[in-house]
């Protein structure tokens, strides 16, 4: 389902972004929120983003149970607390049309303390509801990991309005949701960043420096030729199947490029893994990586190796192909629909097929290698980030408006 555009009108609306709790680490939804903060008022829509606040989960490493646990109070305990302290101020204040717009679903939870306040959910994945019910083979969570997808989803079917960032999305929402007689929507995603090529020699720079504090260097040998490969631990993301296929890739021959990785460290099972398979000099993590640099990783790469297993959307393929850098990912939809015909594709559960298609990738000629850039540009353009915001625009008005019918509590919509 392609999204529709619909005009805004002259009504001024004000909306509440509810973004993600920052140690969460979750980079994407971080852009997405932001860009929307940014560009929602030059189109009439007065904005304020509101996350949890860091206060319990600053005590403890991240990393460590308890952290994660006090991370949880301040998620579960503080924020609604807050969130409903800013719903009064801004009904109380605003003489505007006012809306609320949770921005990631895993933030759903708290439609709970939206009754009667007109809100939208946006929905990039229910891959944990899916996983909680047993239908990947690739994971079964434990029982601790199925209370998280059941606050999601008794949130999502309270929300007034749903939008998802993908077909595939959509169809899994109608499925599990319930979204009654109209069903969820798709505003597809724009690109979050201002993603394109960057000058090769100042990308170089920026490259070679990044990866020489990486590998304890001072750097002037110049930027490494390097695979790349952009997320972080969850299974989904089959980090550790990306690393299978690299290891496939160096026993073929020695000489293949380096593999970055942006995201966070490896877990132990990977290092473990890596170090049996003899590559931990090949390996280079990049944490925290600014999205200037992350431009430039895109422009140098030789390639994009994305082999998840699911997606809601992909947006590591949709930045990579805007930087005019080549992608290899699953040959399964989103990703076959965000990569289109510009990227190579591989069953990421067939490891030496994969390992083949990655090869061929990395082995093509130089007008075969231009004429894919130039599909991938073309293709990047698709995901625009001006046609994104006035859709959302768009929804916050119809919301807003009193004889919408949206604003009938567990009804969802159409666009």
């Amino acid at each position: 389902m392609k999204p529709v555009a619909r005009p805004v009108g002259s009504a001024f609306v004000r909306v509440l972004l509810v973004g993600n709790y920052l140690p969460d680490g979750e980079d994407h939804m971080r852009r997405f929120g932001r860009v929307l903060a940014e560009e929602l008022p030059g189109l009439g829509v007065g904005t304020h983003l509101l996350r949890p606040a860091v206060r319990w989960g600053r005590r403890v490493a991240r990393s460590r149970g308890l952290g994660r646990w006090l991370g949880y109070a301040d998620k579960f305990v503080d924020f609604p607390r807050q969130l409903r302290q800013a719903v009064r101020w801004h009904r109380t204040m605003s003489e505007s049309s006012f809306v609320v717009h949770v921005c990631d679903h895993a933030n759903a939870m708290y439609t709970r303390h939206l009754r009667g306040v007109p809100h939208l959910v946006t929905c990039h994945d229910l891959l944990a509801v899916r996983a909680a019910r047993g239908e990947f083979r690739e994971h079964t969570p434990r029982w601790t990991g199925q209370w998280w997808p059941r606050m999601m989803l008794d949130g999502l079917r309270r929300a007034r309005r749903i939008t998802c960032v993908s077909e595939a999305t959509r169809l899994d929402v109608e499925r599990l949701v319930g979204a009654g007689a109209g069903g969820a929507d798709v505003t597809e995603m724009g690109l979050n960043y201002g993603f394109a090529p960057m000058p090769a020699a100042k990308a170089a720079k920026m490259v070679e420096s990044v990866l020489a504090c990486r590998q304890g260097g001072s750097g002037g040998g110049g930027p490494p030729r390097y695979l790349l490969h952009v997320g972080g631990n969850p299974w989904y993301k089959n980090r550790l199947g990306l690393l299978r296929l690299y290891a496939r890739l160096v026993a073929r021959a020695p000489t293949v490029p380096a593999l970055v990785m942006v995201g966070p460290p490896l877990t132990r099972e990977m290092r473990v893994f890596a170090a049996k398979a003899g590559m931990e000099s090949r390996l280079l993590t990049v944490e925290d990586c600014p999205d200037e640099v992350l431009r430039a990783l895109y422009s140098l790469a030789e390639l994009l190796v994305f082999p998840s297993w699911h997606e809601g959307f992909g947006w590591p393929i949709a930045e990579a192909e805007a930087c005019g850098c080549r992608v290899a990912t699953s040959d399964r939809a989103p990703m076959t629909t965000v990569g289109w015909t510009a990227a190579f594709y591989f069953d990421p559960s067939r490891v030496d097929e994969a390992a083949d298609v990655v090869w061929e990738a990395l082995n093509e000629g130089t007008a075969e290698r231009k004429e894919r850039i130039e599909r991938g540009l073309e293709n990047a353009a698709r995901f625009s980030t001006a046609t994104m915001v006035r859709q959302y625009a768009a929804i916050y008005q119809e919301l807003a408006a009193p004889e919408s019918p949206a604003a009938e509590p567990g009804r969802l919509q159409a666009a």
